[in-house]
Formats: C-alpha cells, sequence, structure tokens
C-alpha cells in the first residue's frame, strides 16, 4: 500500500492557513459567480459547459445528484476532522513517538498511536481528544478511533499516512 506523509504544522502556522482557506473561499464564490454567468451566456448559444451539464444531471437524476453531493460533503467534513485530529496529536508530540492514519471506511479515521512511554498517563493524555470531540454532533457520524500499537507491532500496520511533527 503507498504511504503519505503528512507534516503536521505549528499552532503559529494556523492563522496563516486560516488566512489562505478565506481567501480560497473568497476566489471560489467569486468564480462561481463568474462561472455561471459565462455558462449561460455559452447554454444561450447552445454549447453546454461543465456547469450546465451538472445542472442537466440533478434534472435527470436527482436521486444519484444528490447522494454525490452528500458524499463530497462527507468526504470535506472527514478531511476537517483529520485536521482537528492532526492538530491535537501536534500538541501532544512529546509523548508520541509515531502516529498512523489508516483506512478503517467510508466516515471513519482511524489512527495507531505509538507512544514514547507507554503507560496509563500518557494513554489518558491521548483520550483528552475525546472530552471535546465527543461533544460534537457529527462524531457520531464521524467516528475517530485511536490504538495504541507497540512499537514491535508498528510493521502490522495498514498504513495510508504518517504523520510527522515539526
Amino acid at each position: 500500500m503507498k504511504t503519505k506523509e503528512v507534516r503536521v504544522t505549528k499552532t503559529t502556522d494556523i492563522d496563516s492557513k486560516v488566512n489562505q482557506l478565506v481567501l480560497q473561499l473568497k476566489d471560489l464564490h467569486l468564480n462561481g459567480v463568474k462561472d455561471a454567468d459565462i455558462s449561460h451566456q455559452l447554454f444561450a448559444l447552445g454549447t453546454k459547459t461543465e456547469t450546465i451539464q451538472r445542472i442537466e444531471k440533478v434534472i435527470l437524476d436527482p436521486i444519484e445528484s444528490l447522494s454525490d453531493m452528500v458524499n463530497e460533503m462527507d468526504d470535506k467534513v472527514k478531511e476537517l476532522v483529520g485536521f482537528i485530529a492532526n492538530s491535537f496529536f501536534e500538541t501532544k508530540k512529546d509523548i508520541l513517538e509515531s502516529v498512523y492514519k489508516g483506512n478503517a471506511g467510508r466516515n471513519i479515521l482511524h489512527y495507531s498511536v505509538v507512544l514514547k512511554k507507554d503507560n496509563q498517563k500518557n494513554r489518558k493524555a491521548i483520550f483528552t481528544f475525546f472530552d471535546v470531540y465527543d461533544c460534537f454532533s457529527f462524531s457520531s457520524k464521524y467516528p475517530v478511533h485511536f490504538q495504541f500499537t507497540p512499537r514491535e507491532m508498528v510493521d502490522k500496520i495498514k498504513v495510508k499516512e504518517v504523520l510527522t511533527f515539526v
């Protein structure tokens, strides 16, 4: 299985990332308005843009279109939850040897956690993630699982991503 390394950024970099995301959302919104206008003009001339084709698909098969949109939203929420988990791990890097993200299902995030010192205190520190996460209404639809893995078993983990901390 191909693995991907993900760098977890420092908290001080978060403001920069938030700023970038806001600018991207702004551009996306403006581009959407421009695309709709251009698509409308081209459609009047008989040309079907990708936007027009998506609209036609919604009209012709609304159930499949709705399913596609739900899947896209699920992927975005799962990506956001992954960012939250990665940020949490960054705050606990002093007790972590390594963290591996695996494939566990459509909306499930699964992490194999290797502690520098595997003891009750460190495990409890990792489980504090759920003190906050389980308060969110979406936590049951997008579950997160942590599995403590001994160093000797790391080579048995089916890895999708290896988290590294800066």
